[in-house]
């Protein structure tokens, strides 16, 4: 998330960045997940690390796209605000850009939440043999059919309550309106 946020501003802040990493970062994005799962395993072990760095590969993407579209949809009357209060480019970032651009990049955590659910459980797929992906599959391959579904439910119980966790603790660290016009 933190790595996702700070490239989507980089990037949106600096034409250099944005003509060097965008076309890279798309064509990353582009391939398909499960296909990048078992290079990772084969690359960096099958372990906590790979399945970790999988997991944040997977979650980066929406959170960088959203703090960019985020931080490139201001609207010009803040561009003029910043130039009558002659901000420089830093001040116009930090002060007007970073909160209009918040929401978006709330809304790209919250999907990035689910990604990395879907990336641990790929993930469980390929390299566990004692976690709920591996149960998945041996239920399946032994046709027990309650089982497999028993784990499904497991899997979308616990990315529910994540994902309701990770959106309460952003709703309680969102800033309150009347808090920025105090300074």
């Amino acid at each position: 998330t933190t790595i996702g946020f700070i490239t989507g501003v980089l990037v949106s802040e600096s034409y250099i960045m944005r003509r060097s990493m965008l076309p890279w970062i798309i064509f990353v994005y582009t391939v398909p997940a499960a296909i990048i799962a078992p290079l990772f395993l084969v690359w960096f072990g099958i372990n906590l690390f790979a399945v970790a760095l999988f997991v944040s590969l997977l979650s980066f993407y929406p959170v960088f796209i959203s703090t960019l579209t985020g931080f490139q949809s201001v609207s010009e009357e803040y561009y003029h605000l910043g130039e009558i209060s002659d901000a420089s480019r830093w001040q116009i970032t930090r002060h007007i850009k970073l909160w209009e651009a918040l929401p978006h990049t709330l809304s790209g955590v919250k999907v990035g939440v689910q990604q990395s659910v879907v990336g641990a459980i790929l993930a469980e797929f390929i390299a566990s043999n004692t976690v709920l992906g591996f149960l998945i599959i041996t239920s399946y391959d032994s046709l027990n059919i309650g089982l497999t579904f028993g784990t499904v439910f497991i899997l979308m119980a616990f990315a529910i309550v994540y994902f309701a966790i990770v959106t309460s603790l952003l709703d309680f660290l969102k800033p309150v309106p009347d808090r920025l016009t105090t300074n």
